[in-house]
């Protein structure tokens, strides 16, 4: 028994087969959704491009040569960047998450720093100085808090992940004491 796509044929118009549909690419603005020629015609056709195009063949060689190339510069300079820009991932990701929210708000990296620098690079929580701040929101973004400073305290990630997303505000018991 052949399958659906053994049984449906198409004749190619470059040498006038008719072939199972299965011997040609698909192409989606065409009426049937496939090429007009088949997967041989086509390899045909572009080994006759090719040799009579040595020299733009030549330079695509050279393209896939530079995108490999450029490819491996902008890795390291993405690595760079982001070893100097620690935070900034966090930050993008909370501003996408209050504006799918809806909840608004956002602050600058100078921001961030000039709080953790008021609470002299201490956890709120814990008042551990040895282990990188991350930014905690006091209204999480899930329960309409803003992305803005005011809504932010600096914690450790051990007391961030612990703390949740509960509404709890470290900032009251550091003023008090």
């Amino acid at each position: 028994m052949k399958s659906d796509m053994e049984q449906q044929r198409k004749r190619c118009c470059r040498c006038k087969q008719e072939k199972p549909i299965g011997e040609f690419h698909k192409n989606k603005r065409s009426s049937d959704g496939l090429c007009y020629k088949c997967k041989v015609c086509v390899r045909e056709t572009v080994r006759i491009w090719q040799a009579n195009h040595l020299d733009r063949a030549a330079r695509t060689e050279y393209a896939a040569d530079y995108r490999s190339w450029h490819k491996d510069i902008a890795k390291e300079t993405v690595r760079r960047w982001r070893a100097s820009h620690p935070n900034s991932g966090v930050e993008i990701e909370n501003r996408r998450r209050t504006r799918k929210a809806g909840n608004g708000g956002s602050y600058t990296a100078d921001e961030w720093k000039e709080l953790c620098d008021r609470h002299n690079g201490r956890c709120l929580r814990c008042g551990r100085t040895d282990l990188p701040l991350t930014i905690d929101h006091v209204v999480p973004i899930s329960k309409g808090g803003r992305n803005s400073i005011e809504n932010i305290q600096p914690l450790c990630w051990p007391c961030n992940a612990r703390k949740h997303t509960q509404i709890v505000d470290y900032r009251k018991t550091e003023k008090e004491t």
